[in-house]
């Protein structure tokens, strides 16, 4: 066995020890908050489950021992026979795997395992296992792969189904909302289609609208049910990161070595929806990788205006990002053939960033102007908005903090990067390396500000531009495709830890998002959206507007028969409040004193105020003080449906003077 052979069965080992003792802590205090004491009783399947625990330790132990003998080439020579195997195991192997890959999601969710299965070492513990069942697995199948290699694979592996099963699992007929807007977004792509669904000619949405028209293909095609567009969406959510990291693979020219290909592709999907980045913002990354050739000027200027019409449609901070992407595939690509002219090597992406970002900021004034909102100040909410940079740091709305979760999923990647760089001394013009760090820097700090606006630091979401370049600047250096401008012989240093720590982070990001499919009582859901159709409809036919605040998707589906009331739909009007959008601000409240609406449906409201002490806390007081306190003066719940989070509002008989 050689020597790196023998490293990765001694790190395989120690990992099996380090998991199964934490797992064996996590179970002996969830035994101990129910009083029961494993030692004592023997013959309870709780004895047995430690003593299995006790075997597998002394089983690696000895492994480990055994690896550090001098002679160990019998011992692990067994594992090795696996690949001498009839070739008829390979189809046992891949079916195998596929099997597998499930497997972690549904004992995550199975009731009878809550118990089992609650703490950070169980679950580690079992992702661990089921990867080195899936290495091997693999290892029968593809038999011309290293044992590292096969492992990796499997990890990525289980981590994408893990999210795709996480994605679809809220794939439901589910009459309701889901989040706290999640329905608003099929209601945003249902405007486009107004004058068919409601009778009206409504506005296009002012928020998301390229996101909203992403979400349009299930309209085409008729009134279909709710569970078709959660679909859609999941698919998109699914299909989108994985076209890119595809077409990043194609990019590279991986394609001679299939097994690191598909691992390359397998990282750049989990490093993506790390953030994650939104549906509509892969739009422009993708038409860009697979389109731009920065040799070709003219074919790459087309491309760059191309993407920039739909980057228009996007927020604000990503009206430059095709012509920054542009810009990063011609730094990485193209050598600066004449070191003492690197202005005019310059010209090309700098002409791409500039008319790329006035093409996105024409395309938004064009939207803006045939949108039917006008031009004020609705498209320009988030400029106005507070910033709260506390967010940066671990706080009740992201435990872990942006900052400490950016520098998680960066520090591996840069050390990587750091690496190659040094192993390729001068290999890249310094005009080439301090373009490429600049835009990292520039999009890093803009992503901060973004990131602590008022509404978002929730997650790493708005540092999505960030994340893109890293991941390509990174995959290109890492991956030796980075054209360099003198030839150097590089050494043999190895990179394994960091590659196996730039791979883990993006799994471990990806296993944090807990797994909650939707259960739901139908028989109850039904009851109760019969009772809110039969209110609501009592009420219009006396010719009194029904307004849905939320769950307006209920009449978007035909749940519910009603008039559509266009104004103060819960996202846009959250989107107000934060902008602190006066004259809307003040239409609202004045519709509300003089009890417009014979009906209001929303959330269940209380006037509380919780401040920084709460997840969204400055949020949830913003809209006490705009929405809760001023609806509560002149409107009271004629009914409360507390399991669905939904409540039905009338005028009061006493409003407020």
């Amino acid at each position: 066995m050689n020597l790196r052979s023998r490293i990765f069965w001694q790190l395989v080992s120690v990992a099996i020890l380090v998991f199964v003792a934490g797992m064996a802590i996590d179970i002996a205090h969830n035994a101990s908050d129910y009083n029961i004491n494993i030692f004592r009783t023997v013959h309870s399947g709780w004895f047995l489950l430690f003593s299995g625990f006790f075997a597998v330790e002394a089983v690696a132990l000895v492994f480990l021992v055994v690896l550090w003998l001098p002679r160990d080439q019998k011992f692990t020579a067994a594992l090795d026979k696996v690949a001498a195997l009839a070739p008829a195991w390979r189809i046992v192997g891949f079916l195998g795997l596929a099997g597998l890959l499930p497997v972690f999601s549904l004992v995550i969710v199975q009731p009878t395992y809550v118990r089992l299965l609650d703490g950070s070492w169980v679950r580690a513990s079992v992702f661990l296992f089921l990867s080195l069942a899936g290495m091997l697995l693999l290892k029968l199948g593809r038999k011309d792969i290293d044992w590292p290699v096969a492992l990796g694979l499997a990890v990525e592996a289980h981590a994408i189904a893990y999210t795709l099963v996480n994605n679809f699992s809220l794939v439901t007929n589910y009459p309701f909302s889901l989040t706290w807007t999640e329905t608003s977004r099929y209601y945003g792509a249902s405007l486009f289609f107004s004058e068919r669904l409601y009778s009206i000619e409504a506005s296009i949405p002012v928020l998301h609208p390229a996101w909203h028209l992403l979400l349009t293909p299930p309209f085409w095609l008729g009134n279909l049910p709710i569970w078709v567009h959660r679909f859609w969406q999941a698919l998109l959510q699914v299909t989108l990161p994985a076209a890119l990291a595809l077409a990043v693979v194609k990019r590279l020219r991986l394609e001679e070595c299939a097994a690191i290909a598909w691992g390359v592709a397998g990282w750049v999907y989990l490093f993506l929806i790390q953030g994650p980045i939104l549906i509509h913002l892969l739009v422009v990354n993708l038409t860009l990788i697979f389109g731009t050739v920065p040799s070709k000027f003219w074919r790459t200027t087309t491309i760059v205006l191309s993407a920039s019409v739909w980057a228009g449609l996007c927020r604000i901070n990503w009206f430059p990002m095709p012509g920054i992407l542009a810009t990063v595939l011609y730094l990485l690509e193209v050598r600066l053939e004449e070191p003492k002219r690197w202005l005019s090597y310059l010209w090309k992406p700098v002409f791409w960033t500039v008319v790329g970002t006035l093409t996105s900021l024409c395309s938004n004034i064009s939207f803006m102007s045939l949108s039917g909102n006008g031009i004020g100040g609705n498209f320009t909410s988030s400029l106005a908005s507070d910033l709260l940079w506390y967010r940066l740091l671990p706080n009740p709305t992201y435990p872990r903090g942006i900052l400490q979760d950016l520098l998680l999923i960066s520090a591996p990647v840069f050390l990587l990067i750091s690496l190659t760089l040094h192993r390729e001394r001068k290999a890249f013009h310094p005009v080439r390396l301090a373009g490429l760090f600049a835009i990292l820097a520039v999009f890093l700090l803009g992503g901060l500000v973004v990131s602590v606006k008022i509404g978002g630091g929730r997650d790493l979401h708005n540092m999505d531009a960030y994340i893109t370049l890293l991941m390509l600047i990174g995959v290109f250096l890492v991956a030796r495709r980075a054209t360099p401008d003198l030839p150097v012989q590089t050494n043999s240093s190895s990179s394994m830890p960091m590659l196996a720590m730039a791979i883990l982070v993006p799994v471990w990001m990806a296993m944090q998002v807990n797994f909650n499919p939707v259960s739901w009582d139908r028989d109850l859901a039904n009851q109760v959206l019969q009772s809110v159709r039969e209110k609501v409809e009592e009420i219009s036919r006396k010719g009194e507007p029904v307004l849905f605040i939320s769950e307006r998707h209920l009449i978007t589906f035909g749940y519910v028969d009603v008039p559509l009331v266009v104004e103060y739909e819960k996202d846009s009007l959250m989107e107000m409040i934060m902008s602190h959008n006066r004259n809307y601000l003040d239409n609202f409240r004045a519709d509300l004193s003089n009890q417009r609406f014979g009906m209001i449906v929303l959330d269940s409201q209380t006037i509380q105020h919780y401040g920084r002490s709460s997840p969204f806390g400055e949020e949830d007081d913003y809209w006490v003080d705009a929405v809760s306190t001023p609806l509560l003066c002149y409107y009271q719940p004629a009914i409360i449906f507390k399991a669905f989070h939904i409540a039905l509002y009338v005028p009061s008989d006493r409003p407020c003077k």
